[in-house]
Formats: structure tokens, C-alpha cells, sequence
């Protein structure tokens, strides 16, 4: 696919399904009616959370994390921050530093929840990951007594070393919960 912004994610099944059977998980590729456009959806299990890990060839690699019978209240959002996202957040002091320098200074990171964001982001494993793996925003809200992780990462996750490393990145925010 010869367009700017398109990646024949196609090309990525085999380290996709590896993946899949090391994780006991389960792989499908979806095609548009036009079969123009591809999608992978991977779902497996870790712990009492669902996982689904999704990448088109026209949008980047997502991560939906549902983990049921969650009764704490959560929300909380870590993005990318621009020059104006650092200006406001100095202004406004509502940003929750963790004990990554090099997080707080490429995140922000605003949650309800103080402690529950610490314990996620102050994790080693989580903070590293975020970093090495360019992630672009991890969300989290509670819906109904179940918490809901919303992960998008870059798209240049090309191989199963890569995509081990954004597994272990999920496993490890389910462990901070």
C-alpha cells in the first residue's frame, strides 16, 4: 500500500499468531466488504482481565483491557505532552509526577485517583515500557464495576520481540491494579 498513513498489517500475521499461541490467545484477521482494508484482532486472557489487542492497516495498534468486578472508582489518562500541555499543566499544578523523570517530562499524567495512578506509573516495568515502546495515551475508567484500560501505542510494532514487550506492558498494568 503505496499511501501515506496505510500499512499492510497482513504482512504482520505470523509473529501476530505466535503471539497468539503463546499467550493461549486468539487471532482473526478482518477484512472491509472490499477486502481494500485489513484489521488483526488478538484476544486473550491475563489474571480476571480480557484483552484485545487490534491494529488496520489504516489505524495504529490499540489495547482494550476490560477487567470486571472492579469496585473502585478509577479514571485517569497518561498522554503525550506538547510544549502547551507543559505550559498548562505548570499553570494549573494538577499533573501527578511518579518517580520516572523521563515520564514526567515526555507525560502527563491526571487521574482522580492518586494512588492508583502512582501505584500503575510508578512501576519500573510500566514506566520503562511506555517509554521504550512509544506509547501515545493510556486511559482508565471505571463503567459499572468494571474497569475499562484504553492503550494506543505506535505503529511500528514490526516483530514478536516488539509485541512480547507491549504484552508485558499490559501484564504489568493489570499487576499494578
Amino acid at each position: 500500500m503505496g499511501t501515506t498513513g496505510l500499512k499492510d498489517v497482513t504482512k504482520k500475521k505470523d509473529f501476530w499468531n505466535e503471539f497468539s499461541k503463546n499467550n493461549s490467545g486468539e487471532l482473526k484477521t478482518i477484512n472491509t466488504i472490499s477486502r481494500e482494508f485489513s484489521r488483526l484482532q488478538l484476544t486473550f486472557s491475563y489474571k480476571n482481565a480480557a484483552i484485545v489487542i487490534t491494529e488496520s492497516d489504516a489505524k495504529p495498534l490499540k489495547i482494550h483491557v476490560v477487567i470486571p468486578n472492579f469496585n473502585q472508582k478509577v479514571k485517569f489518562s497518561l498522554t503525550q505532552a506538547d510544549f502547551f500541555d507543559r505550559i498548562l499543566s505548570f499553570l494549573t499544578k494538577n499533573k501527578i509526577t511518579t518517580n520516572s523523570k523521563d515520564l514526567d517530562k515526555r507525560f502527563i499524567l491526571k487521574s482522580e485517583d492518586e494512588i492508583i495512578a502512582k501505584s500503575i506509573f510508578n512501576n519500573p516495568i510500566v514506566s520503562k515500557s511506555v517509554l521504550d515502546e512509544k506509547i501515545i495515551v493510556i486511559s482508565g475508567l471505571t463503567k459499572s464495576d468494571t474497569l475499562q484500560i484504553e492503550i494506543v501505542a505506535n505503529r511500528n510494532i514490526n516483530n514478536l520481540e516488539m509485541l512480547n514487550k507491549i504484552g508485558v506492558l499490559v501484564k504489568a498494568i493489570i499487576d499494578s491494579i
